[in-house]
């Protein structure tokens, strides 16, 4: 029984509200904040268990921690580095380099998260990572070294407690309010600022050197990230940054050197991220997660027994292209540094000490817990067990009697718990025969305890979140009875045609590959094909149909009759080309990412060729002078003031536009020539926006829109219409088109114009570097907003495109078009949160599948919810 429209857009409200709904109750239970262990470890706490003897004389006495965001580790350690200072220290000994593994997400909260607790963190701390007001997820409650050096560095006594002071990214203060005693925090968004953000930190250095009261110093130096975003890895800024950054660790050096109340200090610099060969930054390529950390004191010059240092600057490791020196867990620093301070490890830490580091505690001739050197393992080792029985329960390590100290057993012939219970045991036994008749040396005891210590960090890795299950089966039902209203909804559209069968292959092989891994981080294959092979479709229906109607207009021009079949079939083409390039603009994906595209590597060697585009449609002869006026008279204004500026005149221009269509008599044809109208507002108010998204988009990308223009004016050939420009309609007969064919071409060209413009479905390809157009300071509306716009720019433009399409030819299909991409939204949205649920134990779970789901909320809220719902109903019906 047929559907009334009334119930159709009851049906279609309906399952618009349950879509953010779905998404929202899915994310609690995907998302959730992970337990911990509370308070914080002291030495009493494992000493009254265990007879654990002295504690371990510490080396160091206070600690600064110098971060360089984006870090990459070939940016110190190759010969194109910039750090020759720093390189220096590695040839003579005074600095122990490693190549760190940052965890994916690779951005700087979860980062610093896991830099300071030594834990994996949620997941959820991505999204939190662009909230930059959020405080929710404060680290003053958790153990951290820092928390450590408040509370012991001088003792237990709260009135002496150490004293820590920060200068630098503004994240720190986010997450240790009121921890430090002297602080300057700078914004980390201003992707702008390669200067001023790393002025602020470097101009405290001098006065924090002097004799002055401090126990712990970090410095969080922002531009050399913000170089990668803008300009890439290898861009001309690139080196003199990480000069700027050497000069810093030579101030220190000298410091260290000269200084004697620094003869104690111990430098750590680190990377939070690395970043790929676009500059961003958030996913899991090696870039990424190749950092650079370095224990920089002239203490470690003593390490060398005959005198003999690494090698630096070197290549990478066989086989790798960011692998340099030893390869560690960014974790491992929180156990090392507490060893090094004479601090108790976090409780939450699941870093092991770095044992080229345990040399500092050499020359002990103890085979049992009297030696430092197996002590500070041990204690490690009793750390992570109390997370271990937290997370499996008590049972299984304690009683050691029977166990096997086989090693291969171990491995072979247990797994998860039992197999960590196997290796504690066996640990345990091989302590216990030393003690009583020497049977094994410390370096077996030790590398027992190091293969416990190995198997439960990766395990525990592993099993980093926890998940609601009863709310994600919730959310996903929720969202499949929005496909099932959306299906209703979209009734009327059903009719035997290729558009509809287009239509379901697209929606149904879509909602299949969110079940594979690399079709998810290669999604942009599918849209690329799919699109293209639609577009063939249709001119190859509207060539053997051939309907001859009477002319075309093009930009304004008549220039031929249509009718004949080959201006068909250089329409054809002629799109057809113009999708190629546009799929070639931007390399993205995993597997071929920073392979040549015409963005990155076309106009960097051809720079006049983007100069030449991006001025050709400019006509100065129109100003006049008024342009050189302008641009003298705000000259001398800020940068945020001039995009201000921008932002009102378009805002002038668009409430002239609307004004000018609510006044104008002005008549036009209409679609089937039965009577006239007046030009639509969405069609006066494209060429407005698309000055807009040229703000918001990277330059290099800006040329596309000329493209997508072309794509435009060439459509209704292929539609069976007149090639109609915004401004002007003309006559023609009776048209074919149905709204489905127009909505799965407006479904097409958007998400393919998301990925030519240099999208994907990893964290690194967000764009920051519009975010903050015409912001002085961080808003989270107003950011987030000029972030959605500047990433899904593409995707915009062709929705409001599609509005003007659909004006034209279906004046009465509007709620038709909106219910199919609605279908289109909630399919896939049910999809991705059923292949998350079932692959929730998958290894790439937070590295492929969290973050599609993060872009399935944006695509279903932002650009389905908002743009193409909130939007599209306005400008369609102030008609």
């Amino acid at each position: 029984m047929p559907f009334s429209q009334s119930s159709r857009l009851s049906l279609l409200v309906v399952a618009n509200l349950l879509i953010p709904l779905a998404c929202l109750i899915f994310a609690t239970g995907f998302f959730p904040y992970k337990p911990l262990l509370p308070g914080l470890a002291t030495f009493k706490d494992q000493d009254a268990n265990e007879e654990l003897g002295l504690l371990p004389e510490r080396m160091f006495s206070r600690v600064i921690f110098m971060v360089v965001d984006a870090l990459r580790s070939d940016f110190v350690y190759s010969a194109k580095s910039g750090f020759e200072v720093t390189q220096g220290l590695i040839r003579n000994g005074a600095a122990l380099p490693f190549t760190a593994y940052a965890a994916p997400p690779t951005v700087t909260m979860p980062r610093v998260k896991a830099l300071t607790t030594g834990s994996v963190p949620s997941f959820v701390d991505l999204i939190l990572n662009f909230a930059e007001s959020d405080t929710s997820s404060s680290l003053v409650l958790q153990d951290t070294w820092l928390a450590q050096i408040k509370a012991h560095i001088h003792g237990e006594d709260a009135e002496t407690r150490g004293e820590l002071v920060f200068y630098g990214d503004d994240t720190w203060l986010k997450l240790f309010p009121n921890f430090f005693t002297r602080w300057d925090g700078t914004s980390s968004f201003f992707v702008s600022d390669f200067t001023e953000v790393d002025n602020n930190v470097t101009r405290h250095i001098d006065s924090m050197l002097r004799p002055r009261h401090w126990d712990g110093m970090i410095m969080h130096y922002l531009g050399l990230d913000h170089i990668g975003h803008k300009t890439g890895p290898d861009g001309p800024q690139m080196i003199p940054k990480q000069r700027e950054m050497d000069t810093s660790v030579r101030m220190i050096w000298d410091a260290m050197v000269y200084q004697k109340h620094m003869k104690d200090t111990l430098l750590v610099v680190a990377g939070d991220h690395g970043m790929n060969s676009a500059g961003n930054h958030g996913g899991s390529a090696a870039g990424e997660t190749s950092t650079a950390m370095l224990f920089i004191s002239p203490k470690f010059q003593e390490l060398s027994t005959n005198g003999t240092y690494l090698d630096s600057p070197i290549s990478s490791k066989s086989g790798t292209e960011f692998d340099f020196y030893n390869k560690i867990q960014q974790s491992d620093l929180v156990p090392s540094l507490s060893a090094l301070l004479g601090l108790p490890i976090p409780k939450n830490n699941l870093g092991i000490i770095v044992p080229r580091l345990l040399d500092m505690w050499k020359g002990s001739d103890e085979e049992d817990l009297l030696d430092p050197y197996l002590q500070l393992i041990y204690r490690n080792a009793l750390q992570i067990l109390d997370i271990v029985k937290s997370h499996y329960g008590p049972s299984g390590f304690v009683n050691v009697a029977g166990s096997s100290m086989s090693f291969n057993r171990c491995r072979l012939g247990y797994s998860g718990k039992a197999q960590l219970q196997c290796l504690w045991s066996r640990a345990q036994r091989m302590m216990l025969a030393a003690s009583l008749d020497g049977r094994f040396s410390k370096s077996e005891q030790a590398e027992a305890l190091l293969e416990f210590l190995k198997e439960a960090q990766e395990q525990l890795s592993a099993t980093a979140s926890s998940y609601d299950v009863t709310r994600l089966v919730l959310g996903i039902l929720i969202a499949s009875i929005a496909v099932i209203a959306a299906i209703f909804a979209s009734s009327s559209a059903y009719v035997t045609s290729s558009a509809t069968l287009g239509f379901s292959v697209l929606t149904a092989l879509y909602s299949i590959m969110m079940f594979a891994s690399s079709f998810v981080e290669e999604e942009q294959h599918i849209w690329y094909w799919m699109t293209g092979g639609w577009l063939a479709a249709l001119a190859a229906a509207r060539y053997a149909g051939c309907l001859c109607f009477d002319y075309i207009h093009l930009i304004g021009y008549r220039l031929i009759d249509t009718s004949v079949p080959k201006v068909i079939a250089a329409c054809g083409a002629a799109l057809l080309a113009v999708h190629r390039i546009n799929d070639r603009w931007n390399q993205t994906g995993q597997k071929h990412a920073g392979e040549s595209d015409i963005s990155k590597f076309f106009f960097a060697e051809h720079y006049y060729v983007l100069w030449a585009l991006l001025l050709g449609p400019d006509a100065p002869e129109l100003v006049g002078n008024l342009f050189i006026t302008i641009r003298r008279a705000t000259a001398e204004s800020p940068l945020v003031s001039q995009a201000r500026m921008i932002f009102v005149a378009l805002a002038i221009l668009c409430f002239a536009v609307v004004i000018s269509h609510a006044t104008s008599k002005e008549q036009i044809p209409s679609s089937n020539g039965s009577r006239s109208r007046r030009m639509t507002l969405a069609g006066r108010l494209h060429p407005p926006l698309q000055l807009f998204l040229l703000t918001q988009t990277r330059v290099t990308n800006a040329p596309l829109f000329l493209l997508y223009s072309a794509q435009f004016a060439m459509l209704p050939v292929l539609f069976n219409s007149p090639v109609v420009p915004l401004d002007a309609v003309s006559r023609r007969k009776q048209s074919t088109i149905t709204v489905t064919k127009i909505s799965l071409t407006i479904l097409l060209l958007s998400y393919a114009s998301y990925f030519q413009t240099g999208g994907s479905n990893a964290i690194s390809s967000i764009d920051l570097s519009n975010a903050y157009n015409g912001v002085a300071s961080y808003n989270i509306a107003a950011v987030g907003a000029l972030l959605f716009l500047g990433n899904w720019a593409g995707p915009v433009w062709w929705t409001a495109a599609g509005i003007v399409l659909l004006q034209m030819h279906q004046d009465q299909e509007a709620a038709t078009h909106y219910a199919l991409m609605t279908l289109f939204t909630a399919t896939g949205l049910a999809a991705t949160m059923l292949a998350c649920t079932i692959l929730r134990t998958h290894l790439f779970i937070w590295t492929v599948f969290s973050p599609k789901y993060l872009y399935a909320v944006a695509w279903a809220v932002g650009w389905h919810g908002i743009v193409s719902g909130v939007l599209g109903a306005c400008l369609w019906w102030a008609d």
